[in-house]
């Protein structure tokens, strides 16, 4: 039957995740309850689109947790993140793609990591014992080593 997606989009583990992507990205606050209720709406869908992601986007807070300079990306930048969600990427590599891609001016990390925990739920993993993996805690220090050891493991 797989993963009841909408059901478990609005768990704990949901404001968990938010805080530690949070944190990846030096950010030290509480995850906003924009961010956290725009989290468990793109966890909840079963397919993800451009149109998502730019969602998701729009509701991440600065560092100071004040809503960010809303971007508007163009034709082309969102249709090349809905290239990327159509190839049948695994989850490592869709986030270093989308890294890699980096469609925003900021958040392009949280949003990657938010893409990497949703394929990872449409595959049927169980968010309550997913954790975010130990590579990502140097990945806000030097993203491209992580996409080099990511790389050497065929991952990316």
């Amino acid at each position: 039957m797989g993963l009841n997606l909408a059901a478990c989009a609005f768990e704990p583990w949901v404001a968990d995740f938010v805080a530690a992507s949070n944190a990846l990205s030096g950010i030290e606050r509480a995850a906003t309850a924009g961010e956290i209720a725009a989290h468990r709406g793109f966890f909840a869908r079963r397919r993800v689109g451009a149109a998502n992601v730019v969602l998701l986007r729009a509701h991440l807070s600065g560092p100071d947790g004040r809503a960010a300079v809303e971007e508007r990306p163009d034709a082309a930048t969102l249709s090349g993140i809905d290239e990327l969600l159509s190839d049948d990427l695994l989850p490592w590599q869709l986030y270093a793609a989308f890294r890699e891609l980096a469609p925003f001016a900021h958040a392009n990390g949280r949003c990657a990591r938010a893409l990497w925990m949703s394929r990872r739920l449409a595959e049927g993993a169980s968010p309550q014992v997913e954790r975010l993996p130990p590579e990502w805690a140097r990945d806000a220090r030097d993203g491209r080593r992580v996409v080099g050891e990511m790389r050497a493991r065929g991952e990316a």
